[in-house]
């Protein structure tokens, strides 16, 4: 496994602090948003804890595997496939 403090080394992980605060912060913010204008729609219907986490499998999940898969491509390389 390469060493980030290496500067010959051939895979580049580290991110920027504004790459790291945007992953945080526009999926939770679009999460908050579906959550606040779909609480006063479906109230009725749906118990508010379960809209949240059925709003967090719909927002947050997709994204963060998204995240895992590009990130652990970019590690290994464009040219290689992963099993």
């Amino acid at each position: 496994m390469p060493n980030n403090n290496d500067r010959g080394s051939k895979y580049n992980t580290n991110l920027s602090m504004w790459k790291v605060l945007l992953l945080i912060f526009i999926p939770t913010s679009i999460l908050t948003l579906a959550y606040l204008v779909l609480g006063h729609l479906v109230q009725e219907i749906i118990p508010l804890y379960l809209l949240f986490f059925i709003l967090a499998m719909l927002v947050l999940f997709p994204v963060q595997l998204i995240v895992v898969l590009l990130t652990s491509k970019n590690y290994i390389g464009r040219s290689e496939k992963i099993h």
